[in-house]
């Protein structure tokens, strides 16, 4: 999954960055990689919730078996609010796109 996100952020980038008929190839590869991503990240997190978290290492010293579970409570509200302003903030510059 890590080279689908990297290759996912660099044609991103390309895509902002050029005006080009570039453009159009570049979003022909990044829409179906990006569903293909979204699909593999929905099985991972299905996996997850059916099977649980591994167990952590037993020679981990106690506070950081307490760390790891606050860490998550504590960075997902993040993405979430990141995923949400970028997503909207994109819906926004297509609406603007779309008017006369």
């Amino acid at each position: 999954m890590v080279p689908l996100i990297i290759a996912m952020l660099f044609i991103g980038v390309g895509m902002v960055a050029t005006v080009s008929h570039a453009h159009e190839t570049l979003f022909a590869i990044h829409r179906p990689l990006g569903i293909a991503l979204l699909l593999l990240v929905v099985l991972r997190l299905g996996v997850r919730l059916t099977r649980g978290t591994p167990p952590l290492p037993r020679d981990m010293p106690a506070i950081q078996r307490f760390a790891a579970p606050q860490h998550v409570v504590s960075v997902a509200p993040s993405v979430v609010s990141t995923t949400i302003r970028q997503r909207s903030g994109s819906l926004r510059s297509l609406s603007n796109a779309s008017r006369p």
